[in-house]
């Protein structure tokens, strides 16, 4: 047997394997935010919390291989990273947090907190610039654009956590879309999957692609009619922090085909979710790429740490959040 024909034959065995610790993984994520959502909003806020911890960890390890061992500063860039990341975190969490303690003095600082945001990140760039050293100008100014590529990002997944206190089925609906997404496109992928046509991931197959996209719309319809269902008129404010509204019978109308308002929503959702945030999973593959890793982490058992396993669902995240503010809190 030819050496190309022994490396058919593994493919071919690992991509079993490989899809069925997709299934397990994913399960057991999905498992574990749902708990998560039935013991409440503050706990899964917490959980949320912990993976937005854990993920910038990561990526701070990898931008720290931008700066050499060498450079006399790197240490001080990496504590000034992490406080960023501080502000950034507790910021948010007291915007978030504050509504559910009214009685508390947090509500007279929230108004405050983006200009102390403000003030706190300027001077710790002001500490950046006066610990530029040279002959490192060109690496540390590199690791400054990636990082704070990093922290914006960070800024609005930990704003998007705020979800799981106003539209919980919202939240865990754009989590349950990607997971499926990125399974369905395995499976055909891996089943038929024959065109290629992304150079960052050469994995990935047209194919694949758009039998994720299938398998997130059939979610959709399901989880979407389930979520309905359980909005009766009889318990319209008991699954309201579920659904992220009151009025369910504006949102279980009809528009067209037969498809609900709210139906018509998580469509959308589920659109975004599958041609938009497999865009960030092809983004990570490039960065690993380029900077030879295998994963960010090595948490998860067959898929490496927290941000490989989710970072699809934290721009799926984002969106969802933009899309609530946007038309459901209105109604």
């Amino acid at each position: 047997m030819t050496k190309e024909a022994q490396e058919k034959e593994k493919k071919l065995v690992r991509k079993p394997k490989n899809l069925v610790i997709r299934i397990k993984s994913g399960f057991i994520m999905l498992v574990i935010v749902g708990a998560f959502l039935y013991f409440g909003p503050t706990s899964t806020f917490a959980l949320c919390s912990l993976i937005s911890v854990l993920s910038f960890l990561e990526m701070l390890r990898v931008c720290s291989k931008l700066l050499s061992n060498d450079c006399s500063k790197k240490n001080t860039l990496l504590v000034l990273a992490k406080l960023s990341y501080v502000v950034l975190f507790l910021c948010r969490t007291l915007v978030t947090m504050a509504p559910l303690y009214p009685g508390k003095q947090l509500t007279v600082i929230v108004p405050f907190v983006p200009i102390i945001r403000l003030v706190l990140l300027t001077v710790l760039l002001s500490v950046f610039v006066y610990n530029l050293r040279r002959p490192h100008y060109k690496q540390m100014l590199i690791f400054f654009s990636a990082i704070t590529v990093v922290l914006l990002l960070v800024h609005l997944v930990l704003e998007s956590f705020s979800l799981v206190f106003s539209c919980a089925g919202w939240f865990f609906a754009s989590i349950c879309m990607v997971q499926l997404n990125d399974i369905g496109a395995y499976l055909v992928g891996a089943t038929i999957g024959r065109t290629k046509y992304i150079e960052v991931s050469p994995n990935k197959s047209l194919e694949g692609f758009i039998g994720g996209f299938f398998f997130t719309l059939l979610f959709t319809h399901l989880f979407g009619r389930l979520l309905m269902n359980l909005c009766t008129p009889y318990h319209t404010l008991q699954f309201s922090w579920a659904l992220g509204f009151s009025n369910a019978h504006f949102w279980s109308q009809q528009v067209v085909l037969g498809v609900s308002r709210w139906q018509f929503g998580m469509i959308i959702l589920s659109a975004f979710n599958s041609f938009i945030s497999p865009t960030f999973g092809y983004i990570g593959s490039g960065i690993k790429r380029v900077m030879s890793l295998d994963d960010f982490g090595d948490l998860f058992p067959g898929h490496g740490g927290v941000t490989d396993r989710f970072d699809c669902c934290f721009i799926g995240m984002i969106f969802a959040k933009a899309l609530y503010d946007a038309f459901i809190n209105h109604y």
